[in-house]
């Protein structure tokens, strides 16, 4: 499965409501196929993480000429197709100060806390995900006493347990660990944390040469 940037014109749109933007040219910059190909998840989050905000990243794709300046006021999202249902699904774009919901060892110990502080999340997190998850990791998890080391164990073997069953169970899938990672964002109210575009910063400034060396993901 691939996953694509794309324009959001919304969903009151009458026509096509995403509009693609092609990565090939940054692809082309670094000489690697990392952007666009099947299974990309993982690097396009890594490169948009390499932005502080929408707009920093919105500036640098209309310096490469990727996005259109009328296109400019649109949100960014991240877009795929179902492999069965053929409908296009689309994710919030993770930026800088998501970083670290993206270390699975971290973020199993912040979903651990959570759960500890209130039993009822654990509930809530489970039955968040479709049943695309190792049906052992769930049960254990669900489980589990609330002592804080247990418990962070489980929650890192539930979320490698997303990893490889989540929508393909063929091939490992980053889709499940970054919805897990962008829940427990929302939860904490991480947009609260953006930091303002900074409109002296010029687009050619920006690090996003080798954005997929940058962070570590999972």
């Amino acid at each position: 499965m691939e996953y694509f940037l794309a324009i959001d014109k919304g969903e009151f749109e009458t026509k096509e409501r995403f509009t693609k933007l092609s990565l090939k040219s940054i692809d082309k910059r670094r000489g690697k196929a990392s952007l666009e190909k099947p299974n990309n998840l993982k690097n396009i989050a890594t490169f948009t993480m390499s932005f502080n905000n929408s707009q920093e990243l919105k500036s640098f794709l209309i310096s490469m000429n990727i996005l259109p300046k009328i296109y400019q006021y649109y949100d960014v999202v991240i877009a795929y197709e179902e492999p069965y249902s053929k409908k296009i699904r689309f994710l919030e774009v993770a930026y800088k100060c998501y970083e670290k919901y993206f270390d699975i060892n971290n973020l199993s110990k912040l979903i651990a806390q959570r759960i500890k502080k209130n039993p009822e999340f654990l509930f809530q997190f489970l039955n968040y995900f479709p049943p695309y998850y190792s049906k052992k990791a769930y049960y254990a998890l669900k489980k589990t006493p609330l002592r804080i080391k247990e418990l962070t164990t489980k929650v890192k073997d539930f979320l490698e347990s997303l990893s490889y069953s989540f929508v393909e169970p063929e091939e490992p899938s980053f889709l499940g660990l970054y919805l897990a990672a962008i829940l427990l964002a929302n939860y904490d109210n991480i947009k609260s944390k953006i930091l303002p575009f900074n409109p002296n910063i010029s687009p050619q400034a920006l690090k996003v040469e080798e954005p997929i060396l940058q962070t570590k993901l999972f």
